[in-house]
């Protein structure tokens, strides 16, 4: 909020600060009388002399630039709160948007496991089981149960999923997961989405040839 505040605009920072206006032992002559009043500078509790608006639009960057990098993250102080707040999002929220954007805050915060992972790969949203199956690449060398859960999406029916396993095959060291990327290949190659064909033929010619 402070750096809401921050933020307004010059007038409206104006008219919040109390402004002072203090005589300076200078004169100066005005009007056709000469006579002489002494001069007046205003000074604000916020710090500043009323200089340029560029001068003071540069001084409030560099305080809201000082108090963003002090604040707390969604998942600083307050971490283990908005942790439990997604994860309850992911698991029980009936919106598909919702639930995946769960799992995308989670994964920027580096707040998820193998056994979440595992969870979300039966999720009913074809793009969270996708994101799901994308994540868990990273956890198939301290897990190996995990890594089988994932080749075993090739029965997956969705395109999203089917796309995924295409990138994601390659890298498992697992047996059977050359036999599970040729058939993800059959699959897309009898698609009606010619980028979905395209997609299969490119993989496809990466294959290492079968021993006979």
């Amino acid at each position: 909020m402070l750096t809401t505040r921050l933020w307004k605009s010059t007038a409206a920072l104006q008219t919040e600060c109390l402004t002072v206006r203090v005589p300076i032992k200078k004169f100066v002559r005005e009007g056709p009388s000469g006579a002489t009043k002494p001069r007046v500078r205003s000074f604000n509790v916020c710090g500043m002399w009323h200089a340029p608006s560029v001068a003071r639009f540069l001084f409030l960057l560099l305080l809201s630039i000082i108090f963003v990098s002090q604040s707390p993250s969604a998942f600083g102080q307050q971490s283990e709160p908005a942790r439990q707040a997604a994860l309850k999002t992911l698991n029980t929220d009936l919106s598909e948007a919702a639930r995946l954007e769960a799992f995308v805050l989670l994964e920027q915060a580096g707040a998820l496991d193998s056994k979440q992972i595992s969870r979300s790969l039966c999720d009913t949203a074809p793009a969270l089981r996708a994101a799901a199956l994308r994540v868990g690449e990273g956890f198939v060398k301290e897990d190996t149960e995990l890594e089988l859960r994932l080749i075993a999406l090739n029965h997956d029916r969705s395109a999203l999923v089917q796309l995924q396993l295409l990138k994601s095959l390659p890298n498992f060291s697992h047996p059977t997961a050359g036999t599970a990327l040729r058939k993800v290949i059959q699959t897309l190659l009898k698609s009606s989405d010619p980028a979905h064909r395209s997609a299969a033929e490119a993989a496809a010619k990466t294959l290492q040839p079968v021993a006979p």
